[in-house]
């Protein structure tokens, strides 16, 4: 019996015809021929082995595997999340990811760990295997901070400084410029490290031969207070402005940016039990405004004052309800100058136990002003105010 047989090798991919094999007297069985399929099915129909599937058995006719898939496992570390682009988790190979990090409320993403690394966001991955990738991030901390830039100086010689004074008298920092037309100036600290008090911060700029004018951003960040101005200043200009701090808040107490009469000017905080401070504005020569409160037992208090300046503040505060006696307390303002006689817009405020006094005037040095109180059973009573 002759048998003519027509065999593929699938090992290579590559069809193969073999001669003709004659075999003589009987029928050997197919499967013994290397690639031999029977297209037939079991009721005897189909073809002959020229038709169905030429190319292969896999349904892209390419004659190869299936095309492999990869996952993609996306973790985070902190509060954040990450969209992938496209979507889905799962890939086939060669497909490019777009990995976006989004943090949380009150966190930063700080960068890429695993398959994946640096900072870049959005990030990018090409999928040639399985990959893990992990989205870091991290508690912002707040940060208190006065900040000035300056440009458009009249001069190329503009030196300017800001200085932080801390509720313990220590100069925090202070930090000058040198000489320049143009640049900025920055000092902060961690708003949790910040001790409750009265923080004096002041800008200024001195003389360098002659006088100069130039542009001042001047910004100050604490918590729950900010307040940024830009104007033009000349030399020998120092403005400060007093922020109190208590249990991580902050309170403006006296801006000398603004007029007394402008929102944000400054007031006491009700905090303590008594707070007595002035400020001065607008000086016509160097002023020097100081405060004494004298207590019933006859102790006199002095608090911290800027010293002589065309603009500054003082202020006393008693912290402490305890400290508070029954009695007459003497609160004392007074105004000098140095070399010229001078005048000054002066605003005094007063809080003490529900007390309040405010008053503006425009001051002639020297000059003193009185306001004597009485305490009794926590309630206070005014007996004289020479305003």
């Amino acid at each position: 019996m002759r048998v003519a047989m027509r065999l593929r090798s699938r090992a290579v991919g590559i069809g193969i015809s073999l001669a003709s094999i004659m075999i003589m007297g009987g029928c050997l069985p197919p499967e013994l021929f290397l690639g031999y399929t029977d297209s037939r099915t079991r009721d005897g129909s189909g073809s002959d082995g020229n038709e169905g599937d030429p190319a292969g058995s896999q349904p892209d006719g390419s004659g190869g595997s299936a095309e492999q898939r990869y996952s993609l496992a996306v973790r985070t570390d902190g509060d954040g999340s990450v969209a992938l682009d496209p979507p889905g988790g799962t890939y086939q190979a060669g497909t490019k990811v777009t990995l976006s990090a989004s943090s949380g409320e009150g966190h930063e993403f700080v960068s890429w760990r695993g398959d994946v690394t640096g900072t870049k966001n959005p990030a990018t991955i090409v999928m040639s295997g399985n990959k893990t990738v992990t989205a870091v991030f991290t508690e912002v901390k707040e940060m208190a901070t006065v900040s000035a830039s300056w440009k458009n100086s009249s001069s190329g010689r503009t030196y300017l400084w800001i200085e932080w004074r801390l509720p313990s008298g220590e100069m925090r920092s202070i930090t000058d410029s040198g000489d320049g037309p143009s640049g900025a100036l920055s000092s902060s600290m961690l708003a949790e490290d910040l001790p409750d008090g009265m923080h004096w911060l002041t800008l200024g700029m001195s003389y360098r031969g002659y006088r100069v004018y130039t542009d001042v951003t001047y910004e100050v960040h604490f918590p729950e207070y900010d307040f940024a101005v830009t104007r033009r200043i000349s030399s020998g200009a120092e403005i400060g402005v007093a922020v109190v701090v208590k249990d991580g808040v902050a309170r403006v107490v006296h801006n000398g940016w603004l007029e007394a009469d402008q929102p944000g000017a400054g007031a006491p905080t009700c905090w303590y039990p008594l707070e007595f401070q002035a400020g001065w504005r607008g000086g016509q020569h160097d002023v020097h405004l100081s405060l004494e409160l004298t207590l019933p037992n006859g102790e006199i208090v002095r608090g911290f004052s800027s010293g002589h300046e065309y603009a500054g503040f003082s202020r006393v505060a008693i912290s402490d309800l305890a400290c508070i006696e029954d009695g007459t307390y003497d609160l004392s303002l007074e105004l000098s100058y140095r070399g010229y006689k001078s005048f000054s817009d002066v605003t005094c405020q007063v809080y003490f136990l529900g007390y309040e006094f405010a008053q503006t005037d425009r001051l002639s040095c020297p000059l003193t002003h009185r306001i004597q109180l009485q305490v009794t059973d926590g309630v206070v009573r005014e007996l004289a105010n020479s305003w």
